[in-house]
């Protein structure tokens, strides 16, 4: 949930922008956020998708305020189902929320390396979208191949016909031309209310923030693909009071007559402010846990120091955090591997009919069960499917059946939905 901020001052004569940062995966979208609000509003590490959701930052110049929508990199579409639904709908269902789109290029991307991404976004731009643009290029400073670069400028601008703006050639990293960029930007907004106080760069709740500064700590310290399978769950959340030691305070006192100063002392008792943040980090295999856990704990307790003191910087209170690597099973893997287990026996059966009947009645060992593990959302797509299979493995015992009548081997079973020479079917 959102931070909420109350009753919004602002001046009579205020103005707003609302601007979307649309790129590719690590084109230096967060980088170029952070820069242009001057705060850490969107965690960075030098592995793409990090940011895994729509997340707003601001920059408040006089009575102008900039709103920028940070989202997940856009990925390809051969990479659509190796990444979370969240991840590949935030950046155009954020697109309709904004006044103007920054399309975010990576340059070195464009001249050394294959830009399939970049096309499939120019594409879904061109057939879907009409909001107003301004073409961006980042890390130009890491480009050589400027003959290139230009061709490949002049070939995506030519794309899509809402570019108001560009190219603007920038190095967010190296914060080169961001300036020009800001004020280039502050000249689009229009009067409006202020979404955020002009002291606020975000939205974003402190909770929300706490997950992002830990999550960032393990795409940071951790390889491969567990970065992207880590599950963080909050369970805990206190602040306290802790005592500190007592303070003997001395103060000079005049006595009635001015001449004499009398030494008189008294204590005073102190306390600090301490969060305390218990959070769960899920993986789905001991395996897992093991890596994630590192030797004799040493991962998992260097993940828990940084995010800290990250945490103690941002929030502005000292902070205990405790982390706890738990393994969940992933359900709808399980349910998937027991009933497709269950398909390939059914049609391997070698015994009498007997047994296959048997199998009418074990569809899913424990079934009840794995339903009940289920999220509501899974567990209401599961039970609207079940007729559908019920309606398979009942054709197919038929015809197990009907194979035991006959010198047919009983576990020449064909897919119901096969169509068959014999019935006219092509």
């Amino acid at each position: 949930m959102p931070k909420v901020f109350g009753k919004i001052e602002q001046p009579l004569d205020a103005e707003m922008a609302k601007f979307v940062v649309i790129g590719a995966a690590n084109s230096g979208k967060s980088t170029l956020v952070n820069r242009l609000t001057g705060a850490q509003v969107s965690v960075v590490s030098e592995r793409p998708q990090t940011t895994r959701t729509r997340i707003m930052g601001a920059a408040t110049v006089g009575s102008k305020q900039l709103v920028f929508l940070d989202t997940p990199g856009i990925v390809s579409r051969n990479a659509l189902r190796r990444v979370s639904r969240t991840v590949v709908t935030s950046p155009w269902l954020t697109l309709g929320e904004a006044d103007f789109a920054i399309l975010l290029l990576d340059a070195y991307k464009l001249t050394q390396k294959s830009d399939a991404v970049e096309r499939y976004l120019f594409a879904q731009l061109e057939k879907n979208s009409s909001v107003p643009a301004i073409f961006v290029v980042n890390k130009i400073d890491l480009v050589t191949d400027q003959e290139k670069l230009a061709e490949k400028i002049k070939e995506y601008m030519a794309k899509y016909p809402f570019i108001v703006n560009g190219p603007l050639f920038i190095s967010a990293l190296g914060n080169t031309n961001v300036d020009e960029l800001k004020a280039l930007l502050l000249s689009k907004t229009k009067p409006g209310d202020w979404v955020v106080p002009a002291h606020a760069s975000s939205d974003m709740s402190d909770m929300l923030r706490v997950e992002e500064l830990i999550r960032v700590q393990w795409f940071t310290q951790l390889t491969g693909y567990l970065p992207y399978v880590v599950r963080q769950r909050n369970v805990g959340w206190e602040e306290i009071s802790v005592p500190q030691p007592p303070m003997t305070v001395y103060t000079d006192i005049k006595s009635d007559d001015g001449n004499t100063a009398v030494l008189q002392s008294h204590v005073e008792t102190r306390s600090t402010k301490e969060l305390i943040i218990k959070q769960e980090l899920i993986v789905t295999s001991a395996g897992e846990a093991k890596i994630l856990l590192g030797k004799s704990g040493s991962k998992i307790k260097d993940i828990g120091r940084d995010a800290a003191n990250n945490i103690a910087k941002a929030l502005g209170i000292p902070t205990r955090l405790h982390l706890q690597v738990l393994v969940e099973p992933d359900s709808r893997i399980h349910i998937s591997k027991v009933y497709m287990s269950f398909r390939k026996g059914l049609v391997a059966v070698t015994g009498i009919m007997g047994v296959a009947v048997l199998l009418r009645y074990t569809i899913v060992p424990d079934e009840d069960k794995i339903i009940r593990s289920l999220s509501p959302e899974l567990r209401a797509e599961y039970e609207r499917n079940k007729d559908k299979r019920r309606e398979q493995h009942d054709a197919i015992m038929a015809q197990i059946i009907e194979n035991s009548k006959s010198d047919k081997p009983i576990w020449d079973v064909s897919s119901p939905h096969a169509k068959r020479a014999d019935d006219g079917s092509k």
